[in-house]
């Protein structure tokens, strides 16, 4: 039995990577164990998010639910609020892969402003995509619109094709009188 924390996270990640999911979600339980055994709460709390990532993957929604849950709240106890964020961002995920939208939104507006709050630009982008899908699925177009433009402007180089998609994003923004 293996009981280095790092080689069975290792080892978890190569398992998530070629569909072995139960495999994964034993080599992530066992890790965070070690790792909180050891006193590594923040590296316990990233094991945490990953079995949620494992379990989303293998739609075991509630046991997903509930690793997201364990682990956004030690990384927020343990002041780790880009962590905090990401998992917030999983759990929307999670919510919408399930239809249902109005916590998905819920969830991803929190990791969204998160994000932004400690400068995660990227992931923050990314979130604000997902949550104007969100926004699109609950026919709530203009609300949608907005939010898309505000992930596009998230990101620091965009492609030709998406800085046009910026430039007819806020047309569209302006044409509904929400910008001067």
């Amino acid at each position: 039995m293996v009981r280095d924390p790092h080689i069975l996270r290792d080892e978890g990640m190569q398992h998530y990577r070629v569909g072995k999911y139960d495999e994964a979600a034993a080599c992530f339980v066992a890790a965070r164990d070690l790792f909180a055994a050891a006193g590594n709460s923040l590296a316990a709390a990233e094991m945490q998010n990953d079995l949620g990532v494992a379990y989303r993957a293998q739609h075991r929604w509630d046991e997903a639910a509930a690793a997201f849950t364990a682990a956004q709240e030690d990384f927020e106890r343990l002041g780790d609020q880009a962590r905090a964020g990401q998992v917030l961002g999983n759990l929307g995920s999670l919510y919408l892969a399930q239809g249902r939208l109005d916590q998905a939104a819920s969830h991803l507006s929190r990791a969204a402003i998160l994000l932004h709050q400690t400068g995660e630009r990227q992931l923050e982008g990314d979130t604000r995509r997902l949550l104007s899908a969100v926004r699109f699925r609950q026919r709530r177009w203009l609300e949608a619109l907005v939010v898309y433009e505000a992930a596009l402007t998230c990101y620091p180089r965009l492609s030709l094709g998406r800085r046009l998609l910026l430039r007819l994003v806020r047309w569209l923004v302006r044409l509904a009188g929400v910008r001067a």
